[in-house]
């Protein structure tokens, strides 16, 4: 399950009082609604303390998008924009966060470091960023399974620069949601969902039957059929020739999160508050 206990989130406020860099990593694909309005609201009263929005997975959503989404959210915190498995601007991002750093007391003094805490909810891709960012020369542990960083890490990126990974953690309020955990956060392992197939079908509502036949090269009619056919399709039978509906609809929640199934939101002109306006893009069949 993801990692929410009171003790993650103490380790989160702690930490960012401490800080006086917070980057909130984001996911391209839902930027708003990865956000944590929580610490971003506690890093904003913080004296000397600064918050900048990390737009991670850019190369998962398209181009225009991706930067209609770093306009949008550059008006209420520096923002940037980094595919931190495959990234091509680190210099870029360094610099980035220097230039937001040097306006801070610590950066003057000689005998200080500057903290730059990385948060974000589970899988964003705060681990993976910090390899990036470090070139590799720090080996974080990092794995797709949500709630992988259990404690905070220190690492070292310059002499004036520490980075400082940290568990990944979700709303309380927002913990029980499951279609939203497994969805639009993938804070919760597909294997870990406890109504599967109830997420499925939030799957078949979002991006149709017909997107679904294209990616999976299957021709159903209906939702039942479609498992039916995804089943047999990928050896997922029981004794009687029963399909195992079961591993079928962790087959969709994996595809979803790995964005086999890829699906975006852009920002809805009419409400930017919004989580935006739903689309599904084309995919290779699989």
């Amino acid at each position: 399950m993801p990692f929410k206990t009171v003790k993650a989130w103490e380790i989160i406020w702690n930490n960012v009082r401490k800080a006086e860099l917070v980057l909130e990593v984001i996911d391209a694909r839902n930027p708003q609604g990865t956000r944590s309005p929580e610490i971003e609201a506690f890093v904003r009263k913080q004296e000397n303390r600064r918050l900048a929005i990390v737009l991670n997975k850019i190369d998962l959503a398209p181009r225009h998008i991706v930067q209609e989404w770093e306009a949008l959210l550059a008006k209420e915190s520096p923002t940037i924009c980094i595919s931190a498995r495959h990234p091509s601007n680190v210099s870029e991002f360094i610099a980035f966060m220097k230039d937001i750093l040097r306006d801070l007391p610590a950066w003057s003094e000689p005998d200080l470091h500057c903290s730059v805490l990385v948060v974000g909810y589970p899988n964003s891709g705060k681990s993976t960023l910090i390899q990036s960012l470090t070139r590799n020369r720090k080996k974080l542990g990092t794995s797709s399974q949500a709630g992988f960083t259990k404690v905070i890490q220190k690492i070292k990126l310059d002499e004036k620069i520490y980075l400082f990974d940290s568990p990944g953690v979700i709303p309380i309020a927002e913990y029980e949601a499951e279609t939203r955990q497994a969805l639009d956060t993938g804070s919760i392992a597909p294997q870990m969902v406890a109504d599967k197939e109830t997420v499925c079908e939030e799957i078949v509502r979002r991006v149709g039957l017909q997107g679904l036949n294209e990616i999976y090269g299957t021709t159903a009619a209906d939702k039942d059929e479609f498992v039916e056919q995804l089943g047999k399709a990928r050896g997922f039978i029981a004794r009687g020739a029963v399909v195992r509906e079961n591993d079928v609809f962790e087959l969709l929640i994996r595809d979803w999160q790995r964005n086999h199934i890829s699906y975006y939101y852009a920002p809805d002109p009419d409400d930017p508050k919004s989580r935006g306006i739903p689309h599904a893009a084309e995919r290779k069949r699989r």
